[in-house]
């Protein structure tokens, strides 16, 4: 029931940000082929032990890395960046995009969730959950 809801709110913020323009400034989400066995901040730059990322990490200042969501097997090798927010994203995304390390990188979207939905008792799962409409 949870995977099912989880799924649920995935494909939700997905398509909302699937049909939204906006992105939010200074972060990139990626996914790797093979997770990175440690990551760390050293003088106030992300290290982890692929030197390939160490360079692009060093080049761009990356602050934090953090995977998208924690003990997922569906998101385990998809991390979160942060980097100065006025360091062009674009160039950020294509630097990652251009190594075979990479599955893909791109923005992270503004999600904006529907409030007081008119056809939120059809949504039986959501009451399920004690859910209640803001």
């Amino acid at each position: 029931m949870l995977k099912k809801i989880s799924f649920l709110i995935v494909i939700v913020f997905s398509l909302n940000l699937l049909f939204s323009n906006e992105f939010i400034p200074g972060k990139v989400v990626f996914k790797m082929d093979i997770p990175f066995s440690f990551i760390d901040v050293v003088d106030g730059t992300v290290v982890t032990d692929q030197s390939w990322f160490n360079d692009i990490s060093n080049f761009f200042q990356f602050e934090e890395m953090y995977l998208l969501i924690e003990n997922s097997i569906e998101f385990d090798r998809t991390y979160v960046v942060r980097f100065d927010e006025e360091t062009d994203v674009f160039t950020v995304i294509d630097s990652l995009n251009n190594k075979i390390e990479v599955v893909f990188a791109e923005t992270v979207g503004k999600a904006v969730l529907l409030q007081n939905d008119p056809q939120f008792y059809l949504q039986w799962a959501l009451q399920n959950i004690d859910a209640h409409p803001t």
